[in-house]
This record gives C-alpha cells, structure tokens and sequence, in this order.
C-alpha cells in the first residue's frame, strides 16, 4: 500500500513504455516515450516472459499428472460416453451461440467428475492438436491447496496459460506488473481480483485470441466469495452479443458438484439423465479393480457374486469402491473377502463413519489433531510440520519421529493420503463429512466432527506460540528457505499463515491477542522482524506499522476491537506510519468494510491525509473496494471529494486510472466532477465502461490534450487499447478525420503505432485513405516507411494509391515494397 497516491502513480507503464507522471510524446498525453520498429523488441520479450512467470502458480499439466496418481489410472471405455452427449457436441462445435459457450457438468460427491475432467482435457488436447488457432487450457480446483482454492488463483491460472499459448497477447498484462524494483503493483494485481479481470477481459477481446477451449473441475472448492465474484463475471461475459462488447471465442466447461449458480446454461448432469452411462462406468471399473484378486485362490469362482455385490453398494459412486476395494486388497482368501462385503456398509457417510470407529480409543485424541490440521491447513502440510504442529513424540528411542507420525497417519486409513511427503484428505466429501453441521449422535463419532472457527483458534493458537518461542526475537527469518537447527518445522507455515487461522476464527480470535499473541502487543522488535519477514518482497516500506494499522491490513476485527477498548484507543487512532498514513488508511487499503466502520465510529479522521496527501477516500477507489468507497462517502468522505493529491489527482482521477469501475460510478454519483481530460486516462482505453460513464456525464468525446491531438488519435496510436473503448468513440461522435499536430489523422495514428484494429474500425467509417500530412505522407507511406507490413496491405487492399509513393526521395524504396506486398 501507498499511504497516498503520488507513489502509486509515480510512473505508469503503457504497453513496451514505462514513464514518469506527466511525459509528453508528440501525439498527445501518452504518459510514455514513443519507439518504432524493434528497438525495444528484447526489453519487450523480458517483460513478458516476467509477467508470466509472475502470473505461475502451478502447472496445469503437473497437476493433472498428480490427480492421475492419486486417484489411479482411469479404467479404459470409462468416460466416453460424453463424447456423444448432444450438449457437449453443441459446446464443442463449429459454430457456437452465446447461449452454449458455457456448459455445466454437474454431479455429486464420488461420482467421477474429477476423472471425467482428466478424459475431457485429454480428449481435447486431441482435438485441438489437429486445429489452427484452438487451444485447450485447463484448471483442476482442490480446497486443500492454496494454489488452487480461490477464484485469484483460478483467474491467474487461466491468465497465465493463456498468455503461455498466445505471447503475442502479453501486452495486455505486462501494464498492470511492476518491476523488481516497485514489487507493489504486482502484488496489488496478482491479489486482485478486479484488476485480473480486466486483464482477462482484454485478452479475450484482442483479435489474435482465437478460440480457447476451457475446462475448470472442481469450482465449488473454491471459496465462495471469490467463486461468486468470478461465475457473475464469467457468465455475462459469455452471454454477450451486442456489438459494443464482442469476445473472442471462449468457451467454458465448468464440473463441479450441484450448488452452483448455473442453471440457465446448458448442463449435464451426472445424477440424473445419466444414471445409466455412471452405472455403466462405474460396473467397468469393478470389473478392471477385482482382476487385481485374481491371484487368490478360488476367486475365479466368487468374482460374479463380488462385482454384483460391490456394484450394490457403491450407490453410485467412484469413490466408494475405491474404498472398498483397498480393504479388500488386504484380503488373502476367498472367505475373507465374502465376510469383509458382508460387513462392507453402503454409501460415503457410512463407509467414513466405519474408518473413525476403527481407530484405536486411547489414539483418538492424537487422530482427532491429525485430522482437523489436515482440513484446515490453508496449504498442504509436510510430515515434519504435521508432527511439530501435534507434538507427535515417537514412544521408543529404536524409531524417528517421522516414523511415529507415519504410524499415527495410518490410523486415520483410507481418509487421508500420502504423496511426496504431503498430507492432504482423500476427497473433498471426506472435508465436508469432518465439517459437517450435525450434532452426531453417537458419541465418538462426535469427537472427530470439527467446528470450523474452534478449529481455526486453536491453530491460531499453535502458530502464535510457534512464532513467539521462535528466533524471531533475536533476527529475521527468511520465509523462503530451508528450516535451519533449531527451528520447529511449522515455523514458516506459523509465519505466513496464523493471520489467515486469527480471521477464521472470528471473535474467538480476541482472547489470542491476550495471551500468545502478546508480544505482538508487549515486543515492538519482535513484531518489527515479523513483520519484515511476513511482507518481505511484496512491499517496500521503511518502518513496520504500528499495532493497530497491522490488524486492520491483516482484517483481523476482533483486534481493532481490542485496541480501540484500551485506554489510550485515541492515541491509535491519531497514530501515523513512516509515511503519514493513519490506521484509517490502511483499512481503506484492506477493504474490510467492518473494520473501517469501527474506526470511523470510534473517531477516526476521515479527511486525514498521508506525506502525498492522499485521504481514505483516494486508497479505497484505487483498490476499487466498492463497499469501502460507498461508506466512506455516507459518512462524509464527501467532503473531501475533490481533494487533490500530489499528484493533483482527485478520488475520481485514482479510480479512472486504475480502472476501477464500481467506484467511478459511485464518486460521479456523489457528485465528483468529470473532466474532458480524463478520458485521456489509460483506464478508459482499458475499460469502456468508465469512458461511458464519462461521456454520460458531459465529458467531450472530441476533447483535444495541450497538443491540440484528441482523444481518438491519442488512443488509436496504441495497439493494447480496448477495440470497445475505440467503437465507443467512434460511435458517440468522435471526428474520424480530425487533424491534430503536424496534419496527423487518427488513421495516420493508427498506422504507426501499429494498431490493426483501430484501423479496421477507422477503415470501416470510410475515413480519407490518401489523407496527408504536413509532411505530404499517406497512411499507406507511414505503413511502408516503418515496416508495418499487414496494415499496408490492409490500406492496398481497401484502394491505397501506391501511385503517390513514386519519386520522392526516400520513396522509391517504399513504392517498391508495395510492389512487392501486391505480389
């Protein structure tokens, strides 16, 4: 965060150009230098490549790979079926309407969705290795992996493969990526959700798109504010078709359980209309797992009787005989495996009921832990920081701890996995049946039922009291490296992640700030090297916070409200950081409404300004927390609307720059002024919402910058400019044929900043091809003179005169490359 804005706005990247506030280029405000033909190519690629790598996560194809292992092979002839299911062939087709862009396979918990995803993803990569310009990406979601469980992630994931498959698009996200130097603006992008989007937008609306083929298993495991945010983005974006919105072509198929909000869009249902294909799968897949029992004796006998009665009491479900059939792996004799089926209970519930009443009762305790930090890790644990985390001891001096904790890993069974020293569930319906809301009625079975926030304090809890023993009171810790002689092995996840338990244990989270989280309160050294260690990489401040601006980043509301009880509560409110901001500032930035309504009840300044004179007001719009900005305006942030920063940005200004929409809509509302200059702003070339905005409140579409150029010719120059911010124009009034500086028109613009869409468009208005300059140069000269040899045979092809390009001077050249494009 900045405490103002002048340091947000210090410099602005427009495609290939970074500049300082204010830089003029002969065509108008650019905020930029202007470069011609390759001379920047290589700085071009570096930065690309670097926004991508900043953009990686995960690789999609890696973890295929590993739900592969997990899961097991896929038995053969399973899945085909949907390869002749009407809707999918609709989806997958030649010509697809906005009404089946978006298709929804749906189906409950163990019914294969998971594997019907890794057949889809490899029967399309099939298909579109034999196509031209048709890709497959594709994102298997997991609520036990961080890397995988939030709208962000997927929305990045997406991004990133995107730009891996079409470089070329790159220039529509390296804009929003800072530099090694100014780490903020990559953090503020790669953690929002608004600013991804816009990204998304863009790529998906640039020409060279093509068509991409998108497969998302597992959305429902993502947490639900974000997935919400996402599925509203997702499906009006694929339902439009009016003329001011055109996308490339994108289609989505989304497989998840039932509780989406996806009932208008074409859907496949797995627990209903094809019952029949899941029995049938379901029956191969007993078939295949039982000639893994064939080399017990007699079994050739039994295996009619075993399959019928497996295929029983699977109910449907994949995942149940996968259970069944480990048990009965453990079988040497015919007999055994009749009697363990005769006992075998039907149904997911039932079979996890039966896993917990088989642990040992004086182990309870020890797999109660195991299980609770399995589920509510926020990132997979390894076996060192499982066993720091429960305190596993190993009971003889003949065995390693590691050991101990593999020991007391099996007897939790088949609900947990194994796999490159990461422990995690064995399905998301084994999550859900831990976090279950019902009260159990047999005793034991309660014991391991977990409630959620309890779960999550005494997390909290651990993590604090492993930060505070921890070296931290002595130096800083490095959350990237190896854990050194010494240290727990939970202390790098203790660091990184008790913030994230202390929220999600909502008020009991107040009692951890009195006792282990003390000497956040009582060790202002201890909390400075934290601090330092948490963000480091991320955010380039001098000095840590003071307490209360920390608990307000970190959302953490049972704190403000432990520090605004205190007696000296005023003093944090009035109390500044290294750069003037108050703990008001910092709640703007988080965007946690609550807290920013407790300080403002409890006196905060809501006009105070940090060093760049930037107010709440400003913070809030340039995150674009919509919520934030509405009531900071309802209690009176009004007032400092038109308030400038250093920058001489008001409110309004910060939220056309960053592109922020709900918050442009709200400052206009409460009256800020709009100002033809705005529309200069590169927001508005990014986004045509807010240019419609603008417009629809007086601003001029023909307004011209101190070097007399226009809108248009401003923004037609650059070739990341949205084609939909360019048909606004152009559809509101904006003059085709203006001339700005040196007898430029937009077209002449267009050509030479290399921007093939603008000049369809302009070409499409039936703008003067044979316009001059003063210079005398057609657009069909400029195209030729810088080697932009697809719009010049664009500007032939619609009647260019290669006539006037003979004999003049330099010329010459250039009337023979024309001679050799018509060729």
């Amino acid at each position: 965060m900045s405490a103002g804005t002048e340091s947000l706005f210090q410099s602005l990247t427009i495609s290939d150009t970074t500049a300082t506030n204010g830089a003029q280029s002969f065509n108008g405000l650019v905020l930029g230098n202007v470069t011609y033909g390759n001379r920047n190519k290589q700085s071009s690629d570096r930065a690309a490549k670097a926004c991508r790598d900043e953009l990686f996560l995960t690789d999609p194809k890696v973890v295929r790979d590993s739900v592969i292992n997990s899961k097991g092979e896929r038995a053969e002839g399973t899945c085909k079926w949907i390869t002749r299911d009407a809707a999918y062939r609709k989806w997958l087709g030649n010509v697809v309407d906005e009404d089946s862009r978006l298709l929804w396979i749906s189906g409950g918990p163990g019914k294969g969705k998971t594997m019907l995803s890794v057949f889809l993803t490899e029967e399309l990569e099939k298909h579109t290795n034999k196509r031209e310009d048709v890709d497959i990406i594709f994102f298997f979601c997991d609520a036990q992996d961080e890397k995988r469980n939030t709208a962000l992630v997927v929305l990045r994931g997406i991004i990133y493969q995107i730009l891996e498959k079409r470089p070329q698009l790159s220039k529509h996200a390296v804009p929003s990526f800072g530099s090694s130097k100014k780490p903020e603006k990559t953090h503020q992008t790669l953690t929002s959700l608004e600013a991804l989007w816009l990204i998304f937008k863009r790529l998906i609306a640039d020409e060279e798109f093509g068509t991409f083929l998108c497969v998302l298993d597992g959305l429902d495991e993502c947490v639900k504010d974000g997935r919400k945010f996402l599925l509203r983005k997702l499906t009006a974006l694929l339902t439009t078709s009016n003329e001011h919105n055109s996308i490339g072509d994108f289609r989505l198929a989304i497989v998840s359980r039932d509780d989406l909000d996806l009932q208008a869009w074409p859907r496949i249902r797995l627990d209903t209309e094809h019952q029949e294909n899941i029995h049938r799968d379901i029956k191969t897949l007993v078939t295949a797992r039982t000639r893994e029992l064939y080399p017990i004796e007699g079994f050739q006998k039994i295996k009619r009787s075993v399959r019928k009665k497996l295929l029983d009491l699977a109910d449907g479900t994949f995942l149940w005989v996968g259970f069944a059939m480990l048990e009965l792996q453990q079988k040497i004799t015919c007999t055994e495996i009749l009697e363990a089926l005769d006992e075998m209970p039907s149904g997911l519930t039932a079979i996890y009921n039966r896993m917990l009443l088989q642990i040992p009762h004086n182990k309870r305790t020890v797999s109660r832990k195991i299980l609770q930090w399995v589920t509510c890790a926020v990132r997979p644990l390894n076996m060192k920081e499982l066993a720091a985390a429960i305190e596993i001891q190993a009971v003889s001096t003949d065995m390693t701890i590691l050991e101990a904790t593999r020991d007391a890993i099996r007897l939790c069974g088949a609900l947990l996995k194994v796999e490159d020293q990461q422990i995690t569930l064995v399905h998301q319906s084994a999550r859900d049946y831990l976090l279950r809301n019902e009260t159990d009625s047999d005793a034991v079975l309660e014991v391991f039922r977990l409630d959620l926030r309890k779960a999550h304090w005494e997390m909290a809890k651990k993590c604090l009291d492993c930060v505070s023993r921890s070296v931290l009171k002595y130096r800083e810790v490095k959350l990237n490296a190896e854990t050194q002689r010494g240290e727990s092995a939970l202390l790098r996840y203790s660091m990184m992640f008790w913030p994230e338990h202390a929220r999600g244990c909502d008020s009991l989270a107040e009692g951890l700030l009195q006792t282990v989280g003390l000497p956040l309160r009582k060790a202002p050294s201890w909390r400075n090297r934290w601090w330092n260690s948490y963000q480091k990489g991320w955010w380039n401040r001098k000095d840590p916070p003071p307490l209360l601006h920390m608990a307000c980043f970190l959302g953490i509301k049972p704190w403000v409200n432990v520090i605004l009880a205190q007696e000296n509560w005023k003093r944090g409110l009035e109390e500044r950081d290294d750069e003037e901001a108050t703990a008001l500032h910092w709640a703007a930035y988080h965007g946690n409404v609550e807290i920013v309504r407790l300080l403002l009840e409890a006196g905060a300044d809501i006009e105070a300004e940090t060093e760049d004179n930037g107010t709440a007001l400003h913070i809030a719009a340039h995150e674009d927390h919509e919520d934030v900005v509405r009531l900071l305006l309802e209690e009176g942030a009004s007032r400092c609307i038109e308030v400038e920063d250093c920058g001489h940005k008001t409110a309004l200004d910060v939220a056309i720059f960053e592109g922020s929409v709900a918050s442009v809509r709200l400052l206009i509302e409460e009256g800020a002024e709009v100002k033809d200059d705005q529309l200069f702003f590169p927001g508005c070339w990014r986004n045509e919402e807010i240019a419609q905005l603008l417009l629809e409140h007086g601003a001029d579409v023909n307004a011209e910058n101190s070097d007399g150029d226009s809108v248009l010719q401003d923004a037609v120059f650059y070739s990341k400019t949205n084609k939909e911010f360019l048909k606004l124009l152009m559809d509101q009034g904006a003059d085709v044929e203006a001339e700005g500086s040196d007898g430029w028109t937009p077209l002449h613009y267009a050509v030479s900043g290399g921007n093939v869409v603008a000049v369809r468009l302009l070409l499409a208005k039936d703008v003067d091809i044979e316009a001059k300059t003063d210079e005398e140069r057609t657009p069909l000269f400029l195209a030729i003179l810088e080697d932009k040899r697809k719009i010049a045979r664009m500007l032939i092809d619609q009647g260019a005169s290669i006539d006037a390009l003979k004999d003049k001077g330099r010329s010459s050249t250039a009337y023979k490359r024309c001679l050799e494009l018509l060729d």
